[in-house]
């Protein structure tokens, strides 16, 4: 037991320093002096040949290699080749197509909301993820795997953000560990594997990193751990085991409409999302002005109905004329009624 415990603090330590790569701000990629855009000018023409994968030539997706070796060409350039390496090694080209279907519900996580700064929140129900069961079943590298495709569908999310148009350059990283632990050598594997993936594959990609309702064992760990760790490891990464602890903090980093009650929010989502849609296809001939009422024949179960090529959402049986100037919508799950132009 002393050295199941041993591994286990050895792996939490590991996880947590994992973290110490120098954090992406919002402005860091608006705001890189000449000096710092010429270097990833220089990165990007040495490894543009080499990238396979379109998506992975974004240069905000290369610049966190970059950054992450204090913006000298070189260390990035042989930093980043590693990385394709790994992909390729991996089959992280398709890893994002493979069935896990079989893992969800046992291994939950969702990305879900965004905090105050429009940063996609990564959730993730750690307490119900039973490692030492999948163990026992001869699925822990599946299970690892799935784990390195949650990181992949971070940076996907990330670059959709920013192929938006918006500044994003970060994930948060909220875990319940529901005051579950485990000391095994298979949870002490999965925690390397975590560490590892995170600091070497995605450099900086987590703005900040919370476990809520952590278990005694994790606290002590993580309490001897601090002294440690450095400066920027403790700004990012933080556990706690009372809701009157973190409750405060999750809820500065994201408004309570955001985050489930289970993760100190309000659960406006689920109160205000209406319980039945009905779809139904507008003549693309009703002009403006000109008013339906309710649902037509022959509806079908829907979250939204099709208007002018436009969204229109109602609650079913609803009696209000609605005119063809008008589209609701949903936004921060409450309805609302936008002007069309």
């Amino acid at each position: 037991m002393q050295f199941k415990t041993i591994v286990l603090f050895s792996c939490l330590a590991t996880v947590a320093m994992a973290t110490t790569t120098t954090k992406l701000r919002m402005m860091d990629h608006t705001g890189l002096t000449g000096e710092q855009r010429a270097a990833l000018d220089e990165l990007m023409k040495r490894v543009l040949p080499k990238i396979k994968e379109d998506w992975v030539k974004d240069e905000l997706y290369v610049l966190k290699f970059l950054r992450a070796k204090n913006f000298n060409v070189d260390d990035a350039e042989l930093y980043f080749i590693g990385h394709l390496f790994w992909r390729e090694d991996n089959k992280m080209s398709a890893i994002l197509t493979e069935d896990f279907s079989d893992l969800k519900k046992d291994f939950p996580y969702k990305f879900d909301g965004h905090d105050k700064q429009g940063r996609p929140l990564l959730i993730m129900d750690f307490g119900s993820w039973d490692l030492d069961g999948a163990a026992e079943r001869g699925q822990i590298d599946r299970v690892l795997r799935y784990y390195d495709r949650m990181l992949d569908e971070a940076e996907h999310k990330l670059l959709d953000l920013q192929h938006q148009g918006k500044n994003v350059t970060q994930f948060v990283w909220f875990l319940n560990q529901d005051n579950k632990a485990s000391v095994s050598l298979a949870a002490a594997r999965a925690y390397w594997h975590s560490a590892t993936v995170y600091e070497k594959q995605h450099p900086g990609s987590g703005a900040r990193m919370v476990l809520i309702n952590s278990p005694s064992l994790f606290s002590s760990a993580m309490s001897a751990i601090r002294p440690l760790l450095s400066q920027d490891t403790n700004d990012i990464f933080d556990n706690y085991a009372d809701e009157k602890e973190w409750k405060p903090i999750l809820l500065d980093w994201a408004d309570p409409d955001q985050l489930s009650p289970s993760y100190g929010g309000t659960g406006v989502k689920a109160k205000f999302w209406p319980v039945r849609f009905m779809e139904t296809r507008i003549n693309p001939g009703l002009g403006p002005g000109q008013n339906f009422s309710g649902p037509n024949t022959n509806p079908i179960p829907s979250k939204r109905i099709l208007l002018n090529r436009k969204i229109l959402i109602f609650k079913k049986n609803s009696t209000k004329n609605i005119s063809c100037n008008h589209t609701y919508i949903i936004k921060k799950w409450r309805l609302k009624k936008i002007l069309l132009v």
